[in-house]
């Protein structure tokens, strides 16, 4: 049911022989048709990628089959959702559960636990390069790929085993339960914009801790199946309405610049709004037609999924310090930007460089941002070449990851000097020895870049500051202007400046009504 299917503390999923949800998924109805047969394949494909239990009752039952089936589900159903059984090496944890909820000692347990080894040895072998750092991924992706094909995974499998392993993760879980939370509000209330602005702003800071998109899009697919939506936004049934239209006009199958602009307009709308029907919707427009008529439509969904493929690239770049750039990229990037500035002048930069929510970007997102726009209209002119473009973003993303590095050292070095603003001297000979620690760890050749350091202790000094001073100020006067002017002039991001509010909030236990006041503002 809805109410169970993005809870944080439900584990589990539970099937019954002979249970069934209603029509309105409100009410389990119960039956006497308790047989049935699955395949060992389809058992890890709709229930869990490698472990399943089977548990069956013998013992002294009265009334038939619904009646026995309802009675456990009573006793059981509680436990066996919420409990977590990821330790449960032998089954010894599931078995003590149930025996100690149903409590009748003439009635026998049998508990049959399912694994699929190999799904097993890579979700572990994942989870184990996982734990160690994301920027891990890259160097070990080709021994997980010589795993994957040892087993002969398809991607589908191998993805769902790392999306479980990321989702788990204790530095996303927070947000990933978040977002399910505000997942469920959204599809009560659809129409609700402070849950559409919640929901998108969620994905914005997963992104920038590399959460895969596709976990969200799994998590909204779910929910899709399970409630009905009162009604299409406007540039769906637009869209709708445009399509049907020109498959069956009875005029040449024609394409106009007009209407391809409505559509790229529409594609960008869902993308922003990660509106993930869109596709559902455009490929059951397109059922049905053959010859000319589904030739324009596979024009209509090639010119879409290029525009896709380039306002994903967009954002991986400006947002992932380490995405993996390519040359082929920056050549689908240019040929889509030349396609559709031929529509309107500046339209490509309308539809991806300008919806950027370039207030969660860090200064490196920023210029990485800037360096692939200008390189993308070079690389159209032929004043520039894919290679030295991503030499460019490389530059950046390393300067990127220094930054990182130095932010966590500090912060474990200074603790609570930086109250008292550090001399010249103390300055440098913590920058030396910040150096010194990183040398022996062969993450740099050099001292730290003086510059780099100096914002780096003034970042700290910042932080220090809105915690201790501003914010404080903020929340108690509810001074949104106070908030505004310290976004506008200081040089933490807006996403860093959240993490902040949000460990203020947990210390202090702000009231429910300031959390409230505060969230509208952000709005705002």
């Amino acid at each position: 049911p809805i109410k169970d299917v993005l809870k944080p503390e439900v584990h589990n999923r539970l099937v019954m022989y002979g249970a069934r949800y209603d029509d309105r998924g409100e009410r389990l109805v119960f039956t006497n048709n308790t047989t049935g047969q699955e395949s060992i394949s389809r058992i890890f494909e709709e229930g869990h990628a490698f472990t399943n239990y089977y548990f069956f009752i013998v013992g002294d039952i009265q009334g038939d089959a619904k009646t026995a089936q309802e009675t456990l589900l009573r006793f059981t159903g509680k436990i066996l959702k919420r409990v977590d059984l990821s330790p449960d090496t032998d089954g010894n944890l599931i078995a003590k559960k149930l025996y100690k909820e149903i409590g009748i000692s003439r009635w026998t347990i049998f508990i049959i636990k399912l694994v699929d080894r190999y799904a097993l040895n890579y979700y572990n072998k994942f989870a184990e390069i996982y734990r160690k750092g994301k920027a891990n991924l890259p160097e070990s992706r080709e021994s997980l790929e010589i795993l994957a094909n040892h087993y002969k995974f398809s991607q589908p499998e191998k993805t769902r085993l790392e999306l479980d392993v990321i989702q788990k993760h204790p530095d996303n879980e927070a947000l990933v339960n978040n977002y399910k939370e505000v997942l469920v509000l959204y599809y009560r209330k659809p129409t609700e914009e402070a849950l559409l602005f919640k929901r998108n702003r969620i994905r914005t800071l997963a992104s920038r801790h590399q959460i895969p998109a596709q976990l969200f899009d799994n998590l909204d697919q779910m929910l899709r199946h399970q409630s009905q939506e009162v009604s299409l936004p406007d540039f769906v049934s637009h869209t709708q309405v445009l399509i049907t239209k020109l498959l069956l006009s009875d005029n040449d199958c024609q394409l106009t610049e007009l209407d391809l602009k409505q559509l790229l307009e529409a594609r960008a709308k869902a993308l922003l709004q990660h509106y993930a029907k869109f596709d559902d919707m455009l490929m059951d427009l397109g059922k049905g037609y053959s010859g000319e008529k589904a030739q324009l439509f596979s024009i209509i969904v090639a010119h879409l999924e290029r525009f896709q493929s380039s306002y994903e690239i967009i954002n991986g770049v400006a947002f992932i310090d380490d995405y993996p750039l390519v040359e082929e990229q920056l050549y689908l990037l240019a040929r889509t930007q030349d396609v559709i500035d031929n529509i309107k002048p500046g339209f490509f930069d309308e539809l991806t460089f300008r919806n950027i929510e370039r207030q969660y970007l860090n200064r490196y997102g920023q210029e990485r941002l800037r360096k692939l726009k200008e390189g993308i209209k070079e690389i159209i002119t032929g004043e520039f070449l894919p290679n030295e473009l991503i030499k460019v973003i490389a530059k950046i993303n390393s300067e990127a990851r220094l930054r990182r590095l130095i932010d966590t050292y500090l912060r474990e070095s200074v603790r609570d000097i930086y109250k008292e603003p550090l001399t010249k001297i103390e300055q440098e000979s913590l920058r030396k020895e910040l150096s010194n620690k990183l040398k022996k760890q062969a993450l740099i050749d050099d001292l730290i870049p003086s510059d780099l350091f100096a914002a780096a202790m003034f970042s700290l000094r910042e932080e220090y500051l809105y915690l201790s001073d501003l914010l404080p100020q903020i929340v108690n006067n509810r001074d949104r202007q106070l908030r505004d002017d310290f976004l506008e002039n200081s040089d933490l991001d807006r996403f860093r400046t959240e993490e902040l509010e949000q460990q203020y909030f947990r210390s202090y236990k702000v009231s429910s009504e300031m959390l409230e006041w505060f969230a509208k503002e952000i709005r705002g």
